[in-house]
């Protein structure tokens, strides 16, 4: 006989309530055993599309399912102040998104914010922005590891380009730091706001910006009424670690400000990207730290292409061609020694003590080509006056490696000038060459006993970019190596005892920078169409050489497989004899008298699939024999008359 105690009692019958509890909540609530999506929508589990249906629809759903919009076209202000606030989980994330991608279309003005996400692990995706502003679309509020995903943004802040105020799309830590968000495969064209600001941040998380395409965003005749790229930190703490990795994006046609790019915070790079007709590009106006690397700098101006604060600073392999504004690089003194200084009274124009002193900077390894400013234009200016004058001048600078070429020169411009600096100051294994200035307007103002050669570095236009050529015998294996610059532009590693001067080592092979057609929104999705053979084929041989072959909407590669196994990474790689394009073909051979099925699975270049597109049909029974072919007899045709025995 079994004794139980007291406690032991009482534990067997709080867990035999605890399970009869559970059986009763999931007989009253079946959908919490099976959660699903829930579609927002005519014909779906919420009608009509607004705020207050989405939240219902995001508060049903588990870990790993989505709230899809059906698609069509709804007013920005229904969907005002809609806060998604449940949590998703790592792997499994909670994903708002268009039925179809770019079939929800948003638009009209929202005069609060649209989407404010304060839960974890959410994914917005594959919705039409059209024509919103002026508060943002997307406030992230202490959310974290999400994604804003495969969106179009067109014409934000058209209603509002005139007015006062700085508007931007999308928030990234506004009411609460948030972290680990990922922006990517967006398009934002043809507005008047930032594209995307990042304030506070949790420290010990990253933030990723990668593969969007923007252009043509210009700035509102309101003052302060756009913002370019957007703000990455805030004045109140340049000094925090944002983490954030700005890459692979595409940006052309940036007319917002003179600095398209404000960083106002530490830890942060900005590299791969394409930057093509901008009137200024990045602006360090704030934080430590921050590397600048492998950009290309194509058409810039009137503003300057990199203007710089702070310390710790790296900026290397960059290209930049056609540049047009008073510097490449322009790094005025600051108002102060440190960020946390204070001064009095501020030094800049009509600003409160903002801009420390550049300190501790590499610039490295860069290739700046084709000046085409008439005046005033320096390659590297220390002490610029783009932007008022500070007491505390830049010092602990290494300028080495770079490639400096002017081909349209007077006399009031210097491939490196110093019109402010502190030492020390080290310049060396330098190329500055310019067509018609004397050598002592190639270091104006810098008192260094030297640092370059003034010779032409024979360049020639080369996939992309101007590069080194057999005959550049000034630059290649001329350079001294830097402990950062481990690799060159394309990716290839550098020569570790004699690297190559400018951002393209010679040795290496060459690659392309970032297309604008690999960015940007993934629509369409990819569609197979015209898919043959089908029915019943003749048996013309045995086995029969079948051609089987299809086409799809857009560039993509395609695999195909005797089963249905369900998705493209699943499928035979290799397994189709001509792929890659929009037009498919595979040949294979079939027995006759039987019937066969094929499943073809296709992926664009941005990882979409579409698949199991069943390619069906049949080989008739084979068909008789030909009869023998007639012999000849021995006594006629081509024997006749000759003799078969011998003599």
């Amino acid at each position: 006989m079994m004794f139980f105690t007291i406690s032991e009692m009482s534990w067997f019958m709080e867990d035999k309530m605890r399970q009869l509890l559970s059986i009763f909540i999931l007989l009253i609530f079946p959908s919490l055993l099976f959660a699903a999506d829930k579609t927002v929508g005519a014909g779906g589990d919420y009608t009509p599309v607004n705020a207050a249906n989405i939240q219902l629809a995001a508060a049903a759903i588990s870990p790993g399912d989505d709230v899809i919009i059906v698609d069509g076209t709804y007013n920005a202000s229904d969907l005002d102040g809609c806060v998604l606030d449940e949590d998703g989980s790592e792997g499994n994330k909670l994903t708002l998104r268009a039925q179809t991608p770019g079939g929800v279309i948003i638009t009209g003005v929202n005069l609060s914010d649209m989407f404010t996400v304060t839960g974890d692990y959410w994914v917005i995706k594959d919705f039409h922005f059209y024509r919103n502003g002026k508060r943002q679309l997307v406030e992230v509020g202490g959310g974290r590891y999400g994604e804003i995903y495969n969106n179009k943004f067109e014409q934000f802040g058209y209603s509002h380009q005139d007015e006062d105020g700085a508007m931007t799309m999308i928030i990234i830590g506004g009411a609460a730091p948030s972290g680990g968000w990922e922006t990517h495969y967006n398009t934002y064209i043809d507005s008047w706001g930032g594209f995307i600001q990042h304030i506070h941040n949790a420290q010990a998380y990253t933030q990723h910006v990668h593969h969007n395409y923007i252009n043509n965003i210009s700035r509102g005749t309101g003052d302060s009424a756009s913002r370019g790229l957007g703000q990455q930190g805030t004045d109140s703490a340049p000094e925090q670690l944002l983490n954030l990795t700005f890459e692979y994006n595409y940006i052309e046609n940036l007319n917002a400000e003179e600095h398209g790019l404000i960083n106002k915070s530490s830890n942060n790079f900005y590299q791969y990207n394409v930057w093509k007709n901008c009137n200024g590009v990045i602006n360090i106006r704030g934080g430590d730290d921050c590397t600048v690397r492998g950009n290309y700098f194509l058409t810039v101006g009137p503003g300057v292409a990199i203007r710089m604060h702070g310390d710790g600073h790296k900026f290397y392999n960059n290209y930049f061609e056609n540049v047009s504004s008073t510097a490449a690089f322009s790094i005025p003194a600051g108002d102060k020694e440190l960020w946390p200084d204070t001064c009095s009274p501020p030094q800049f124009e009509g600003d409160t003590c903002n801009y420390a002193r550049s300190n501790n900077i590499l610039i490295a390894n860069n290739t700046i080509m084709e000046i085409v400013d008439s005046t005033g234009y320096h390659g590297i200016w220390l002490g610029g006056l783009d932007f008022g004058d500070g007491e505390f001048s830049p010092k602990n600078f290494t300028i080495v490696n770079n490639l400096i070429v002017e081909e349209h020169n007077t006399t009031s411009r210097a491939c490196l000038s110093c019109r402010k600096r502190d030492t020390p100051l080290t310049v060396s294994n330098n190329i500055f060459y310019s067509i018609d200035q004397a050598l002592s307007w190639k270091n104006q103002g810098c008192a260094s006993p030297g640092g370059w050669v003034d010779s032409d570095p024979n360049l020639t236009q080369g996939t992309y970019i101007q590069r080194l050529q057999a005959g550049s015998t000034n630059a290649i294996e001329a350079g001294t190596p830097v402990a950062e610059v481990t690799v060159d532009i394309d990716g290839d590693a550098r020569d570790e005892t004699s690297p190559d001067i400018g951002c393209d080592e010679y040795s290496g092979t060459t690659s392309a920078p970032i297309l604008a057609s690999e960015v940007g929104v993934q629509w369409p999705a990819p569609v197979i169409s015209g898919a043959v053979p089908s029915g019943e084929q003749a048996c013309t041989d045995d086995p029969v050489a079948v051609v089987m072959s299809w086409t799809t909407n857009k560039d993509c590669d395609c695999r195909i497989d005797t089963t249905d196994v369900g998705d493209y990474d699943s499928a035979t790689p290799g397994s189709v004899t001509t792929t890659g394009g929009t037009s498919h073909i595979d040949f294979e051979d079939f027995a006759c008298d039987a019937s066969y099925h094929r499943y073809v699975y296709c992926e664009d270049p941005f990882g979409q699939e579409v698949g199991e597109e069943d390619i069906s049909f049949s080989i008739a029974a084979g068909a008789p024999p030909p009869p023998p072919a007639a012999v000849g007899s021995i006594s006629g045709g081509a024997c006749s008359g000759g003799s078969i025995g011998g003599s």
